[in-house]
C-alpha cells in the first residue's frame, strides 16, 4: 500500500508555470532587444513579464521576493539598493500602518456596527429597493475603514441571516445576487481609499514615471461617485434586468439587524476619530494652500508619519488597564504579507522598467503613437479603461496596471490628456478583477461559496464590470476637464 507521502500527486501545472515564469525572469535578458529597447531593458522587461505571469498563475509572495533579488542581480542596481528601494520604501511603512489600523477596527467590531446600523434604519422598512440599497451602502461604508476580504465574510453572514428570516432559499436568485452584489459593494468601499495596499504602490510608481502625482483627494471623490452610481445600478439590475423577487422584504423588520445593546463604545469612538484624523490629514496636504501651517506640518511629517503617529497613540492610550489597540493581537491577525511583498516588488521594478536606461517607454511610444495620432483624450481614456478592466479579470491586477501605465504615459503626453486622471483611470480600473478566480482575492472567495455557480458569478460580476465601463469612461473624461 502506498504511503501517504508517495500517494500525494505532484502539482505539475504549478511547477510548469513556475519554470516558465523563472525563464522569463532570468532568461529573457539574453534575447536580442528590438530598437529602442536596450539590453538592460530586456533584463528588466524579463523580470517584469516573469513577475506578471507568476503573480497571475502561481502566487504572490515568493515571486515578489525573487523579483527583488533578480533586480539586484540584473546590473541595474546592487542587491543592497534593490532591497532598500523595496522594503525600505515609505509606501511599505504606510501600508503596514494602515493594516494595523484597519485590522484593529475590524477586530473591535466597529465596522460591523457601522454596517448593521446603516441597514437597520427604520425608514427603509417596507421599501425593498431602498433596503437593498442601504445594505450595499452600509457595507461599502464599513469597508472604507477596513479590508474588503474580511468584511465580505461578515456581509455573507448578515445576508444569509436576512434571507433565512424572510424565507428565501440559499440557492434563490435573490440570495445569490445579494451575496455577489454586497461583496462588490465591500470591494467598492476598499477601492475608495488609494493608500491601503498595492494601489498606493501604483500611485507612487505612476508619479515616478509620469512626473505627476495622483491627488488622493480627487481620487477619493471620483471613486466615491463611481461607487455610489454602481450600487444604485446594482439595485436597478436586480429589479428590472434580473427580475429578482423583492416582495418578501416588504414585511421585514429591519431593526432586528442591529444587535440588542449594540452601541458605539469608547474604543470604537477612538478608532473612528483616528480614521477621520488620518483622512483629514491626508486631504489637508493636497487641498489646503501649501503655505498654510497645517499643510506645511502634514507635508513635513508626511502621510506615512501621520499613520505611524496614529498607531503609536492608539497603542499608548489605555482604557482602564488595556491599550486601545492591542498591537500584538492586531499585528498577528491583520498584516497581509502578500500585499506587503507585492508593494515591495512593484516600486523598484516599475521604476527600473520605465527608466531611460531600458528604452521601454520609447518602445511603446513608437509602437502605439501612430495609432493614437490625431485622436483625443476621450479615445485614450476609453482605450486604457476598457483594456485594463478586461485584462485585470484575466491576470494580476497589479501587473495589469503596471503594464498599462507603461503603455499609456507616452500616449497621454502625446494626446494632451489629464495625466493625473489617466493614472487614476488605470489604477482604479485594475481593481475590477471580479470575474475569474485568479483575478483578485474577492473573485477567488466567490468561487469558494458552494451556493454560487460559476455562471452566476460571471453573469453578475460581468454586468457590474460593464456598468463600470459605461459610467467610468465619461466620468474620468469629465473629471479631467473639471478638476
Amino acid at each position: 500500500m502506498a504511503s501517504s507521502a508517495t500517494s500525494k500527486k505532484i502539482d505539475v501545472k504549478y511547477y510548469l508555470f513556475s519554470i516558465i515564469g523563472l525563464l522569463f525572469m532570468f532568461g529573457f535578458g539574453y534575447l536580442d532587444p528590438p530598437d529602442p529597447i536596450t539590453p538592460m531593458g530586456m533584463k528588466i522587461g524579463g523580470i517584469f513579464i516573469g513577475l506578471l505571469f507568476l503573480w497571475s498563475a502561481v502566487g504572490i509572495a515568493w515571486p515578489s521576493i525573487l523579483g527583488i533579488l533578480a533586480l539586484g542581480t540584473s546590473g541595474y542596481c546592487t542587491m543592497t539598493e534593490a532591497i532598500a528601494a523595496s522594503m525600505g520604501s515609505s509606501v511599505i511603512w504606510q501600508v503596514l500602518m494602515f493594516m494595523f489600523i484597519g485590522g484593529a477596527i475590524t477586530e473591535s467590531g466597529l465596522a460591523e456596527f457601522i454596517a448593521r446600523w446603516s441597514i437597520s434604519r427604520p425608514f427603509v422598512k417596507g421599501k425593498p429597493e431602498l433596503f437593498v440599497f442601504s445594505v450595499f451602502l452600509g457595507f461599502m461604508a464599513a469597508t472604507i475603514m477596513t479590508i474588503s476580504a474580511g468584511m465580505l465574510f461578515l456581509a455573507w453572514t448578515v445576508i444569509y441571516n436576512i434571507t433565512d428570516m424572510v424565507g428565501y432559499r440559499r440557492d434563490d436568485p435573490f440570495t445569490k445576487m445579494m451575496i455577489i452584489f454586497t461583496s462588490i459593494a465591500c470591494a467598492l468601499g476598499e477601492f475608495i481609499i488609494p493608500f491601503k495596499g498595492w494601489t498606493l504602490a501604483l500611485c507612487e510608481s505612476y508619479h515616478v514615471l509620469a512626473g505627476e502625482s495622483i491627488s488622493y483627494t480627487v481620487y477619493m471623490i471620483v471613486a466615491t461617485i463611481i461607487a455610489l452610481l454602481i450600487i444604485m445600478f446594482m439595485v436597478l439590475l436586480m429589479k428590472y434586468v434580473f427580475k429578482a423577487d423583492l416582495s418578501k422584504l416588504k414585511d421585514f423588520d429591519t431593526t432586528t439587524l442591529l444587535k440588542e445593546g449594540s452601541r458605539l463604545t469608547l474604543q470604537h469612538k477612538f478608532y473612528l476619530g483616528a480614521f477621520i484624523f488620518i483622512i483629514a490629514s491626508t486631504l489637508a496636504a493636497t487641498v489646503l494652500p501649501g503655505d498654510w501651517a497645517i499643510a506645511r506640518l502634514v507635508n513635513h511629517v508626511t502621510t506615512s508619519g501621520i499613520f505611524a503617529l496614529t498607531v503609536a497613540v492608539l497603542c499608548f492610550v489605555k482604557i482602564g488597564d488595556r491599550p486601545i489597540m492591542d498591537f500584538r493581537s492586531v499585528s498577528s491577525s491583520s498584516v497581509k504579507w502578500e500585499a506587503v511583498f507585492i508593494c515591495a516588488a512593484v516600486i523598484p521594478i516599475a521604476a527600473a522598467l520605465t527608466s531611460k536606461e531600458t528604452g521601454v517607454i520609447n518602445f511603446f511610444g513608437s509602437l502605439l503613437g501612430p495609432v493614437f495620432e490625431g485622436r483625443g483624450a476621450f479615445t485614450l481614456l476609453a482605450f486604457v479603461l476598457i483594456l485594463t478592466t478586461l485584462i485585470t479579470n484575466i491576470g494580476s491586477n497589479t501587473g495589469t496596471a503596471l503594464l498599462l501605465i507603461a503603455i499609456a504615459v507616452p500616449l497621454g503626453k502625446q494626446v494632451g490628456v489629464s495625466m493625473g486622471m489617466l493614472g487614476m483611470s488605470i489604477i482604479y480600473s485594475a481593481c475590477f478583477g471580479l470575474m475569474l478566480p485568479g483575478a483578485s482575492a474577492i473573485s477567488a472567495i466567490f468561487y469558494t461559496n458552494e451556493n454560487l455557480k460559476a455562471k452566476d458569478i460571471l453573469l453578475y460580476t460581468g454586468a457590474v464590470c460593464l456598468i463600470y465601463i459605461v459610467i467610468g469612461v465619461p466620468l474620468f473624461y469629465i473629471a479631467g476637464k473639471v478638476i
